[in-house]
């Protein structure tokens, strides 16, 4: 059966099943069935003549409630994604879910590709606004492949080419390299991009790192480039132990640590590792390149590490170590909470004769109380934080969610990313917790502006602020905070309703999201209804939403959606017709 007549197979059953009046709000999402869509792209090469046989694969999809992995155990989308090549005019055609969350019914604004091809690479992962507003397939351009091949110099006596594996900045990294071959002494890599290209050799022996190549730095051409012979160096260790802050003996101590990128502004291989932290608070991260400086976070029971400093601040005149503006800005994202909570790790040069010494502080007691609207408590709901650490020229994740070590995901068959291979372990993360008979989880989360979230599984949920299922707190370093959480039941508004309101105050990245945006007077509006709403002593005040509707009524109107702004001219006329009365 061919992929495009499945579509649209599943694309009837879902519109018959989707058919008839629905009453209950319950029953309305209960009956929500996904819609697969599809989209057409047109590969090319430089000179515009089409590439036949490009595998386009989605990978991740966006929606109001941000940029994420499409695929997994528990895809709420109740689809997977699934490639497809291009024909002899270079065109595939791909097939997406209309609902990102079904249940939420959130709808899907774009979609991100990887492409692959023998003779053809492209640079990075593709992002593709959906619908397509022409009709018209979406062009993506590739460049001739690259190859590379690099022979490996050991000192070692029980050296073998098998035991050599590369990471690199190039993109089909992520698929381990499949068109990589090895011959006696060396490894030859196809299908690589063409431009700057930094990879690190590393020699693996029964799943531990014990050689690396100092940094591989070129810039690849088109074709066949000349063979390059790396001298490999003994792994190095690096020891280190918690400030003496934190009580002995240590519970559930750990790290984890990447490669620090030399350059902000170009591409890097990854290289992570984590260690255990013993009850006097030592441990030692293995098998890391004497050439790559490490950044570094923390975890404890009741400690978390400190902000780091920003490698790359520059130096001035009146700062000539670079780094008095940033220490500053760290302490006001304490004392002044941004809008986006994130820890950021310490940065070390690397001596293996050295120590290095992570600064800890203290996380803050939260103790959650969670009811329904009646004030009834909620026993067995999930309730906790998402603090992230955004690593230095990197990405972010959950602080320490995932445990990640290069050497498991090279000896690993599984396709995954590095960042991808990890496991949380033996460690139960402080930031959450269940609710007990009387509706009370115990938190312990960093301080600043922070996010909580409640799962009830399909029971009950947290009311919509804003366009998002959380709830906005700030946290002030040693001030034990207690917050009651009222959740309501499930089906009685979802998210999707509020896709293009989300789109515009979250500043997702959808093309009607920019439009609205770009426009002085709407952001303005939009300013003033989350300033409203922010500063209400009840932000779900029947009479403060009504107010607050409105204005996001004139901001649609304003911005040419006359069928968004009576959407919400709707929400604010009920609201005030319940403060009236009969």
């Amino acid at each position: 059966m061919s992929r495009l007549f499945y579509c649209v197979l599943l694309f009837g059953i879902a519109t018959a099943r989707a058919q008839g009046p629905i009453g209950d709000p319950l029953l309305a999402k209960l009956s929500v069935i996904q819609q697969v869509k599809t989209f057409d792209v047109q590969v090319k090469d430089e000179h515009g003549t089409p590439i036949s046989g490009v595998t386009v694969t989605p990978w991740a999809l966006r929606s109001s409630q941000g940029h994420g992995r499409w695929g997994g155990t528990e895809e709420r989308a109740e689809m997977e994604p699934e490639p497809s090549s291009t024909n002899v005019d270079g065109i595939a055609t791909i097939c997406y879910p209309y609902y990102r969350d079904v249940d939420e019914q959130t709808r899907t604004f774009s979609v991100s590709v990887l492409l692959t091809h023998a003779d053809f690479t492209v640079a990075d992962s593709v992002d593709i606004d959906v619908p397509l507003l022409d009709g018209k397939p979406h062009t993506i351009e590739m460049k001739a492949a690259a190859s590379i091949t690099l022979i490996p110099k050991s000192t070692a006596n029980d050296f073998r080419i098998e035991q050599i594996h590369l990471v690199s900045s190039d993109p089909s990294q992520w698929k381990k390299y499949p068109s990589m071959t090895r011959q006696a002494d060396r490894l030859c890599f196809q299908m690589l991009c063409q431009g700057p290209f930094r990879g690190m050799l590393i020699r693996l022996v029964d799943g531990q790192a014990v050689e690396f190549s100092d940094s591989i730095a070129l810039n690849l051409k088109p074709g066949e480039n000349n063979a390059l012979t790396v001298t490999l160096h003994p792994a190095i260790s690096i020891r280190g132990r918690l400030s003496e802050n934190v009580p002995r003996p240590v519970v559930a101590g750990r790290v984890a640590a990447i490669a620090l990128w030399r350059d902000a502004q170009a591409a890097n291989f990854d290289w992570t590792q984590w260690a255990a932290v013993d009850a006097e608070g030592n441990f030692e991260i293995t098998g890391w390149p004497r050439s790559e400086s490490i950044q570094v976070i923390a975890l404890c029971e009741h400690f978390i590490a400190r902000n780091g400093i920003d490698p790359n601040a520059k130096q001035t005149k009146d700062d000539p170590l670079g780094r008095l503006r940033t220490m500053y800005e760290m302490a006001k994202e304490f004392s002044q909470p941004s809008q986006e909570p994130s820890s950021r790790p310490q940065v070390f040069g690397v001596d293996a004769k050295q120590p290095i010494l992570v600064q800890m502080t203290p996380l803050v007691r939260c103790t959650i109380t969670v009811t329904d609207l009646d004030n009834n408590p909620l026993a067995d709901v999930f309730v906790g934080g998402n603090p992230n650490v955004f690593w230095w020229n990197w990405g972010s994740q959950i602080y320490g969610g995932t445990l990640m070590r290069s050497t498991e995901w090279l000896t690993s068959s599984a396709p995954d990313e590095p960042w991808d291979s990890g496991k949380v372990g033996e460690y139960d993360s402080p930031f959450f917790d269940r609710s007990d008979a009387t509706g009370s989880a115990t938190v312990y989360l960093p301080p600043g502006a922070q996010t909580l979230f409640a799962d009830s599984k399909l029971d009950y949920q947290l009311p919509i602020f804003m366009g998002r299922r959380d709830r906005r707190i700030t946290i002030v370093a040693g001030e034990e905070l207690k917050v009651a959480m009222k959740l309501e039941p499930t089906g009685t508004e979802t998210l999707g309703e509020y896709d293009k309101l989300a789109g515009v105050v979250f500043g997702c990245s959808t093309r009607q999201g920019k439009q609205i945006c770009a426009l002085p007077e709407v952001r303005q509006k939009m300013d003033e209804f989350a300033r409203r709403l922010r500063e209400a002593d009840d932000p779900r005040d029947p009479a403060v939403l009504s107010e607050a509707f409105t204005v996001v009524a004139e901001a649609f109107s304003r911005a040419g959606d006359p069928v968004e702004s009576a959407k919400w001219q709707v929400k604010a006329n009920t609201l005030k017709a319940k403060l009236n009365g009969p």
